[in-house]
Formats: structure tokens, C-alpha cells, sequence
């Protein structure tokens, strides 16, 4: 499956931090079961800046874009990309540390365009207008 090797090419040895890792997996006769790293407590970006009332101070912020930023530092390195949301994204409560998880609708990086985007409601404008994207802008947007 198309997710379980992109999350093997983001957990190999010199793997990031702020990547969930890939632990193992199995084949089923329908489906198949991947066993991750599991951070406890956590809830997802969206939930914890929900909680926040919405908003999060300065120096969290940054605190969690630093993280993000070295993730998708990370895929592109490894040659993964798409997908990137709030509800992509772990933060343990405690020591807000984040985790960019669920490659499922992620794809493998690549310089020509892409036509299909995962969640219409984060895709860069380019795809709206043109039908097509490339992986560079589409993560910064």
C-alpha cells in the first residue's frame, strides 16, 4: 500500500522527531494494520488551538512551526509530500512536542504537476485555476 511505503521511506534510521514512525505492519486478506508510535497525551493541532480558545501565543507558535517546519523538511528530503492540516498534526499536551502523522492521502515527490489534491479545502489556488500543482508552493500554501 501506497501509505505504508511512503511511511517507510519517513522512518528509516536517520528519521525526524516530528515524524510519527512507522513500527511495522501487516497484510490482511482486505486491508492492512500498520503499528505506530503512539504519543500520549496528545490530540490533534486543531483540537489543542480549539482548546486555546483558537489562538496560541507567540512563543508557542513558534515552538510548533519549528517543529512542522523540520517534518516537512524531512518528507521532501525523503521524497514525500501532501496533506499537511492541523488534523495531520499531534501535539503531546505535556511537552508540546509535534508529530506529522497520517500519510494516507500523501503521495511521493515529484517535479512535474500533480492534478489531484487530497483535501480540497487546503489545496494552493494554482489548483483551482489551472487543474494542476506543483509540490514546492503546495506545501508552503
Amino acid at each position: 500500500p501506497l501509505e505504508v511505503a511512503l511511511m517507510m521511506l519517513v522512518s528509516h534510521e536517520s528519521s525526524c522527531a516530528n515524524v510519527l514512525k512507522l513500527m511495522d505492519w501487516f497484510n490482511g486478506p482486505e486491508d492492512y494494520i500498520m503499528i505506530l508510535e503512539r504519543p500520549d497525551p496528545c490530540q490533534d493541532l486543531f483540537q489543542f488551538c480549539d482548546g486555546k480558545g483558537g489562538f496560541l501565543s507567540e512563543g508557542v507558535a513558534r515552538h510548533v512551526l519549528v517543529q512542522v517546519l523540520r517534518a516537512l523538511h524531512h518528507c521532501q528530503d525523503s521524497g514525500v509530500h501532501r496533506d499537511l492540516k492541523a488534523e495531520n498534526l499531534l501535539i503531546r499536551t505535556d511537552t508540546l512536542e509535534v508529530k506529522l502523522i497520517d500519510f494516507g492521502c500523501g503521495d511521493k515527490w515529484k517535479d512535474s504537476p500533480y492534478v489531484k489534491y487530497s483535501t480540497e479545502d487546503f489545496a494552493p489556488p494554482e489548483h483551482f485555476l489551472s487543474g494542476e500543482y506543483l509540490a514546492g508552493p503546495a506545501t508552503v500554501w
